[in-house]
């Protein structure tokens, strides 16, 4: 799958809607004044032809004609053979959006749905030819069928990357989406061999292929592991590849297990290669000790599936927190966003730093004292993902450079910022995007709101420089909070006693 370009910028993917695009291409491979003289010379031969229609009365029913020529001569020139996508939207060629009422340029947030349409609009109809198109309908009004011929194999595996990555969060998306590239090869490719191929059999394949092995089944109630010393107790959550239980041992001590599976579909190279960087992470987690950090336990391996074990905190997470009481104070997030920002201190100051990598409100726990913890590590994910070739991770709450694969200390900094907006709004900020938590309420505090701004830059240079950093800018506002909050108790005390 082709990977998208950095996220602020827009990148220019092959389309060729009108015939001649490779006419167009050498057209454009002369300097701007050439290009400019041959536009000129059809102007020219336009408006000779208009005069003589004029001074020449026999000519006058060929002027219509004319005109229609040299108008389509000159669509036919200028036609852009080009789709540009970028973070906030899509711009369609002129040519193709007669079914969009003019408005070519649409955002990924008014996308309702993203269709695969088979050949001729039949399931079961061999793979022909230009059978197959996209169809996009919009909440505004509109639609476009993009048909797959009209795509190169490079700027189709763009295209499928950017409705993945921002149309996917708003718009009903076929889930045959990400096979379309492989449907691209085969109806541009040689026909001889999979003439007899139907769509039905083709999706069959591909569904088998990508899925059999990703929904493993997991654990039951009651199932011991690790030589019979861990008793699963219940399931918490499952998708994908992983699944989160709580256990307890042989001496009724509760524990939370997260499990991890690799497809039997990997190679062996690779998965051996993920289970390694797993293993060496876990021993590293292992060693961690912080009051606001979930103890790592244990990493063991039972019945080819990789375990981590950690510490159980008794509390709800962040999201239950919202669920059942809203949006929290802000003396309540400064004081755990202060003591988040000592642990990513903590862990970023290891040698090599640890970087947590999966900070979001699932994965803070208010324990009984009142205070943040941090749970479950990305590492499992980070396997998962390096095993698989997928993204692993609420996107909600990954920088642009995690996505990318490129993850640093700053992507705990993304994330936390994320989460802070998260408790003082009660709502998930928007993916790939500089956070304003006041746009959503306006009582919250201005300097915080900056704040979270800062954390939540999508460019590196632009964000919060380290944890160390944020943990004397939030000192500094919850200092002010505090300042603030009997000063205004004094007021209301001399409003009662007047």
């Amino acid at each position: 799958m082709a990977r998208i370009r950095k996220a602020a910028q827009l990148q220019a993917i092959a389309y060729r809607a009108v015939p001649g695009a490779q006419f167009r291409a050498k057209l454009r491979e002369y300097d701007s004044g050439s290009q400019g003289t041959l536009y000129g010379l059809f102007l020219f031969l336009g408006l000779i032809g208009i005069v003589l229609c004029s001074f020449m009365n026999f000519l006058v029913p060929y002027c219509l004609p004319l005109l229609i020529l040299f108008g389509t001569l000159a669509f036919f020139c200028v036609s852009s053979d080009l789709i540009s996508i970028g973070e906030r939207g899509v711009a369609f060629p002129i040519a193709s959006g007669f079914g969009l009422g003019g408005r070519t340029i649409r955002l990924w947030s008014d996308v309702e749905s993203v269709e695969v349409i088979s050949a001729h609009g039949k399931l079961d109809s061999p793979i022909q030819k230009g059978g197959s198109a996209f169809r996009l309908v919009f909440k505004s009004g509109g639609h476009i069928v993009l048909p797959l011929q009209n795509f190169t194999r490079e700027s189709v595996g763009s295209f499928v990357a950017a409705l993945q990555e921002w149309a996917k969060e708003d718009a009903q998306v076929d889930r045959q989406l990400e096979h379309v590239p492989r449907l691209w090869e085969l109806e541009n490719g040689d026909f001889s061999e999979t003439r007899e191929l139907s769509y039905t059999k083709f999706w069959e394949e591909e569904l088998a292929n990508n899925y059999s092995f990703t929904a493993f089944v997991p654990l039951q109630v009651g199932q011991k592991l690790r030589n019979g010393s861990l008793v699963v107790v219940k399931q918490i959550a499952a998708g994908g590849f992983s699944a989160i239980y709580t256990v307890h041992d042989d001496e009724r001590r509760m524990f939370v297990l997260k499990e991890s599976v690799i497809p039997n579909t990997t190679d062996e190279k690779t998965k051996e290669k993920a289970k390694e960087h797993f293993k060496r992470e876990a021993e590293i987690l292992i060693k961690l000790d912080h009051p606001n950090i979930a103890k790592v336990v244990d990493h063991f391996v039972d019945t080819a599936r990789d375990y981590l074990l950690l510490e159980y905190i008794e509390g709800p997470d962040a999201r239950d927190l919202a669920r059942h009481k809203g949006k929290q104070p802000v003396a309540s997030v400064l004081k755990w966003a202060l003591q988040m920002t000592d642990v990513l201190h903590y862990l970023h100051s290891q040698t090599p730093p640890v970087i947590h990598r999966d900070i979001s409100p699932d994965n803070m726990v208010i324990n009984k004292a009142g205070d943040a913890v941090l749970i479950d590590f990305g590492a499992a994910n980070e396997f998962v993902g390096e095993a698989t070739g997928t993204l692993v991770g609420k996107q909600a709450y990954m920088s642009p450079e995690q996505i990318r694969g490129k993850v640093t200390p700053q992507s705990d900094i993304y994330s936390l910022g994320a989460t802070i907006h998260f408790l003082l709004t009660g709502k998930d900020p928007e993916p790939l995007s500089s956070s304003h938590p006041s746009q959503v309420d306006a009582s919250i505090p201005e300097e915080l709101d900056g704040l979270v701004n800062l954390c939540t830059r999508l460019e590196l240079s632009e964000r919060v420089k380290d944890a160390a950093d944020l943990q004397s800018r939030l000192a500094a506002l919850s200092l002010l909070a505090n300042q603030k909050m009997p000063a205004a108790a004094g007021l209301d005390r001399g409003h009662d006693d007047v």
